[in-house]
């Protein structure tokens, strides 16, 4: 039990999980990571002990139908895992699969962290379709129960994330936001009172140009940042409700990319819990906790890796591999490739480390 002293003390501070539970959840993190996989018998590959393999996977299903875990324990462990310190910037967002005639969408809030961006909570909605007003303002209240609302320096969203009911209820919190609009937005025009689409306004506005003005929104200033991309002649339309500079806006914005890298990390280029026959949402929460898990394991060893032998750089700047896939390919390749001493050492260090 050595090896799960961290693991257990940061669960046991938001969660109680009998000893017996906590190494099945440990082992089914393992085992998601080895395999690749989120099914539940591939899970059971990583529990620990003599028992066969029917046995283990029993003792998967038992914690997925029967352990206890509230949305707001697992946001809190996974932001202790993660020793993040400062003002938090939030991305929601959605991701979904189908399994069957059963659509599997969830909708996420992260935190965003360098190039990437990790799960704190999130909701599994009863649709394929987009979020409504008060989903989302069920999902921000559970973001509160987890973050301050003072420690949040900005929400980020996409063009889905858009309404004035929704912009009036974030005014209140005092949450600063920057969220990309439709070209076929609607905006006042104040010269003829009439709506007209939003890009209208930008219509001389040249490639790679870029344009910062305040605009009257359904009665209230906002601040819009727009840019003509180079690449398809398309508008990247901004507004937000604080008065952030141009390159504020389009900084903070790129930052949202970084919730696609996780969602990629926890489906097709990761654990692929898209290919999970689940469809319990209770059990389907736990096992994107579990997926999340091992994702903050595989970025915070791809550090490690880092600061010991940096990613190579490519001649257009970016790095060669993500921390994610440099941290995975490292434990997958090596960590599991050692002693299972060598592994416990490792996730002890890797859960201990603070470099966020």
């Amino acid at each position: 039990m050595k090896s799960l002293d961290v693991l257990s003390q940061v669960i046991l501070k938001h969660n109680y999980m009998h000893p017996a539970r906590m190494k099945t959840l440990r082992g089914m993190i393992i085992g998601m990571m080895k395999t690749g996989k989120s099914l539940q018998k591939s899970m059971a590959e990583g529990v620990a002990g003599d028992a066969t393999m029917e046995s283990k996977t029993h003792k998967v299903q038992d914690f997925l139908r029967e352990q206890l875990l509230c949305s707001f324990a697992m946001g809190k462990i996974i932001l202790d895992f993660l020793k993040y310190k400062g003002k938090f910037r939030i991305v929601i967002d959605r991701t979904n699969w189908e399994f069957g005639k059963t659509d599997i969408n969830y909708f996420v809030a992260s935190i965003v962290i360098g190039n990437t961006a990790i799960p704190i909570c999130w909701i599994l909605l009863d649709s394929k379709g987009i979020s409504s007003t008060e989903q989302r303002i069920q999902l921000m209240e559970m973001v509160f129960q987890i973050i301050d609302p003072k420690q949040i320096e900005c929400l980020l969203g996409d063009r889905e994330f858009v309404g004035e009911e929704w912009f009036d209820w974030l005014d209140t919190k005092g949450i600063p936001f920057v969220i990309r609009v439709r070209e076929n937005f609607l905006l006042l025009d104040e010269e003829t009172n009439t709506e007209v689409q939003i890009s209208s306004f930008f219509k001389k506005l040249k490639k790679e140009k870029t344009k910062h003005t305040i605009v009257n929104l359904w009665g209230k200033n906002r601040t819009i940042a727009v840019k003509r991309l180079k690449k398809d002649d398309e508008l990247l339309i901004l507004i937000s409700n604080y008065d952030f500079v141009e390159e504020q806006m389009f900084d903070l914005y790129r930052k949202r990319w970084g919730i696609e890298t996780i969602f990629k990390s926890l489906k097709t280029k990761g654990f692929n819990i898209e290919g999970t026959h689940m469809i319990n949402h209770e059990r389907l929460s736990k096992l994107f906790f579990i997926a999340t898990l091992a994702a903050i394991i595989s970025i915070k060893s791809g550090l490690i890796r880092h600061l010991k032998k940096p990613i190579p750089i490519k001649k257009h700047g970016r790095r060669l591999f993500s921390l994610f896939t440099y941290g995975y390919d490292f434990i997958r390749f090596y960590v599991f490739t050692n002693t299972s001493e060598f592994l416990d050492r490792f996730l002890q260090k890797v859960f201990a480390l603070n470099v966020f």
